[in-house]
C-alpha cells in the first residue's frame, strides 16, 4: 500500500481495549507477554472471549455460532469439547481478574471503542495540523507513509494518553 507514491507503515497499539480497561480500574496491563497467550489454550480463542464478555452484560454460556463454525473449518474439532466456555473463562479471569470486575461496572466494549476511536482521531488531526501527515485508521492502528511513522508514535502515544489515561504500546 502506499500514500501519495511512497510507502506506508502501520503502527498497531498491542491490546488496546484490554489497556484502556486497565486503565479505567486505576491498574497496569503487563504487556510483557501477550495479553491474549494462555497456556493450552489459542489466542484467537482467548482473544474471541474477552471481545464478546466486554460487549455483554453477563458471562456467556455457549460460543457464538459462527466462531464454532469457523473453529471446527480451521482445527477439525468441537470448540466446545477442546475449549469449553466455562474452562476459558477461568483461566482469562484468573490472568485478567479486571475484566470479571467490569462485570458490575458500567463500562462495555462501546466505551472502550469510543475512548479508542476518539484517540486515534485526534492523532490524526495532529499529524494533519501541526505537520501536514496524511493517515489512516483501522481501529486500533494508524497508516503513514515510513517516514512518518515517529511522528505517528508520538502524536499517538499523546492522544491516547490525553483520552485514555495510559501510554499505548506499539506492536511489531
Amino acid at each position: 500500500m502506499r500514500i501519495n507514491g511512497e510507502l506506508v507503515k502501520e503502527l498497531d497499539i498491542r491490546a488496546s481495549f484490554l489497556t484502556i480497561l486497565y486503565a479505567q480500574r486505576c491498574q497496569s496491563l503487563d504487556l510483557s507477554t501477550d495479553p491474549y497467550q494462555i497456556e493450552d489454550i489459542p489466542r484467537d480463542v482467548v482473544k474471541q472471549w474477552v471481545v464478546m464478555t466486554l460487549g455483554h452484560d453477563s458471562y456467556h454460556r455457549s460460543w457464538p455460532k459462527e466462531f464454532k463454525d469457523k473453529f471446527f473449518a480451521e482445527e477439525g474439532t468441537e470448540l466446545q469439547k477442546v475449549h469449553p466456555i466455562k474452562t476459558v473463562r477461568g483461566a482469562v479471569l484468573n490472568k485478567h481478574p479486571v475484566i470479571a470486575k467490569c462485570q458490575n461496572h458500567h463500562t462495555d466494549i462501546f466505551d472502550l471503542m469510543y475512548l479508542e476511536a476518539e484517540a486515534m482521531v485526534r492523532a490524526m488531526l495532529q499529524l494533519k495540523r501541526a505537520y501536514g501527515i496524511p493517515s489512516l485508521t483501522v481501529h486500533d492502528s494508524i497508516i503513514v507513509r515510513e517516514r512518518d511513522i515517529r511522528a505517528a508514535a508520538e502524536a499517538v502515544t499523546r492522544s491516547f494518553k490525553s483520552i485514555c489515561g495510559v501510554e499505548p504500546e506499539f506492536g511489531k
